[in-house]
């Protein structure tokens, strides 16, 4: 029987994850860089640069938006495996689905809504930087999306391969410990 190619292993999706990446940490680069220009600028000249905070600021939302969507493709976030485990396997099917469905409305709801909210604020500059305030919620808009996809993604490959199951705390720390070990 032919096993079915995880979407993931795409070369497309692939090379989308390492730039996922690569934005995530240069924005991370980039806040520390900026913050301690400001520390030599506030401590040593008396002085200080108010774009800096603002960009910071704007880093901070793209890479909180882009860690969240690393986070849902990863399975990360925390939810109620202890108390899922506990459950007999067919109840746990039926509650990974009906959660992955909750999730996806919720993900869904929050990019209407990021979606509306950014045509409200066109026009609009940032205070300091020369910059549409549309920037700062469209990374909010593109997290959501990013976070609904691999959910989506998530969900089917785990219909897909009937583990429609909540990994418990015991084997996450188990599955951590053997990737230690292989590094």
């Amino acid at each position: 029987m032919k096993q079915q190619k995880d979407f993931r292993d795409t070369r497309f999706m692939r090379i989308f994850y390492k730039i996922e990446d690569a934005v995530t940490i240069l924005s991370l680069s980039a806040i520390l860089i900026l913050t301690f220009y400001n520390v030599v600028l506030r401590f040593v000249f008396r002085t200080s640069s108010l774009w800096s905070d603002e960009l910071i600021s704007v880093l901070m939302v793209l890479m909180a938006m882009l860690g969240m969507a690393i986070g849902v493709k990863e399975n990360s976030h925390s939810s109620l495996e202890s108390l899922v485990c506990k459950l007999p396997a067919r109840l746990q099917s039926a509650v990974y689905i009906f959660d992955g469905i909750i999730v996806a409305i919720f993900l869904s709801v929050a990019v209407y809504g990021s979606f509306r909210f950014l045509g409200t604020v066109q026009g609009q500059k940032m205070v300091i930087l020369p910059w549409p305030v549309s920037i700062v919620y469209s990374f909010v808009l593109l997290g959501c999306v990013l976070a609904l996809f691999e959910h989506t993604v998530n969900v089917i490959a785990a219909i897909r391969k009937k583990e429609c199951r909540f990994i418990s705390l015991e084997e996450q720390m188990e599955n951590e410990s053997t990737f230690e070990q292989g590094i």
